[in-house]
């Protein structure tokens, strides 16, 4: 057991080296291309090869080759396991709090960014603006809400997770896998609400023993920032005069910061109230599952609970993480400086 542990362990650090690296060289390379389209078509490019191949299909060949399991015993590794319906429902809810709840946080993080001379426009081209058509926003949501969710839940709440939480306690679980969450988008700006977030998902992932609540709440998470985005511009979307409404309201000098004060705390509060009752209610089906002996998964999890250390990592075993824990963070702290020089 402990040197199939291992094997995983080790593997998933290498997978996680890759998708550092290979995102990494993707930023640059893309820079490379031509884009006669404009600059929007270069990000398209860039989050489709990167979604696709560097999070999803090489790490899935990876497992596959290195652990010597066929794609669906990778996928079943990866806490794609059914949970509760209802649990699934509210994960769609939690997802369109979640939006507002980070923004809150980015853009603390962005004004204490700016208070250090940083300038989030360091960089950023002049180029073609999106259309705000209906054929643009249903691609969006596949670039930028569809794939992301799937696969970037795979790539960091799946595999690597499942070795990480039988190395290390769930305290510690949570805090490396999320902050490795914010350091792979290798962007500053990105880097504290991605860290929370992941924070959030590796934790819902654990305590929810599957993977789907985490890929609905990623989802809907971005479908919602998308959705905001399209609405405000002017597309024909249900409820878009509203979101119009709220956001310029919110927008003007007459805002009355009080009132975004008090709704802000109830997002907050709806936000760790979902999250206690979606817990809540997995593991009473959970119990109630193993009482009757129905699921042989589930009682398998509670033999290998998040806080119980099967092994102890060597500088070897964590070999390859260190080097994507150094390219990660090089990287953002560069995106950092190019926002000061």
């Amino acid at each position: 057991m402990a040197n199939t542990l291992k094997k995983q362990y080790r593997t998933a650090g290498w997978v996680m080296l890759w998708i550092s690296i290979s995102i990494l060289l993707a930023r640059i390379l893309v820079g490379f291309i031509s884009f006669p389209a404009g600059t929007h078509m270069r990000g398209a490019f860039f989050s489709i090869t990167v979604q696709i191949f560097c999070l999803f299909l090489i790490p899935l060949v990876i497992y596959c080759v290195a652990l010597k399991k066929p794609p669906q015993q990778i996928m079943t590794l990866s806490g794609f396991k059914r949970t509760s319906p209802i649990v699934l429902l509210l994960s769609v809810v939690l997802g369109v709090v979640c939006l507002f709840v980070m923004s809150g946080i980015y853009n603390a993080w962005m004004m204490l960014l700016e208070f250090v001379s940083y300038n989030p426009n360091a960089g950023v081209g002049g180029g073609t603006p999106i259309p705000i058509t209906f054929s643009n926003f249903f691609i969006a949501v596949f670039i930028s809400a569809v794939l992301p969710g799937f696969c970037e839940e795979f790539a960091t709440r799946g595999v690597v997770l499942d070795s990480t939480k039988r190395t290390f306690n769930k305290a510690i679980t949570i805090i490396l896998l999320g902050l490795a969450f914010g350091l792979i988008h290798q962007n500053i700006r990105q880097f504290l609400f991605t860290s929370l977030m992941g924070m959030l998902l590796v934790y819902l992932t654990i305590e929810l023993k599957s993977i789907w609540p985490a890929i609905i709440i990623h989802f809907f998470n971005n479908l919602t920032s998308l959705y905001v985005t399209y609405a405000t511009g002017g597309l024909g979307l249900p409820f878009g005069s509203w979101i119009r409404a709220i956001n310029m309201s919110i927008s003007s000098q007459s805002a009355q910061p009080l009132i975004i004060a008090v709704g802000y705390l109830g997002a907050v509060v709806a936000f760790f109230g979902l999250i206690y009752l979606m817990v809540l209610i997995s593991k009473k089906r959970l119990k109630k599952q193993k009482n009757l002996k129905v699921v042989q998964d589930n009682i398998d999890m509670t033999q290998h609970n998040a806080d119980t250390v099967e092994f102890k990592p060597s500088l070897r075993d964590n070999a390859a993480y260190i080097g994507a824990i150094v390219t990660t963070t090089a990287a953002t702290i560069f995106s950092f400086l190019w926002g000061i020089l």
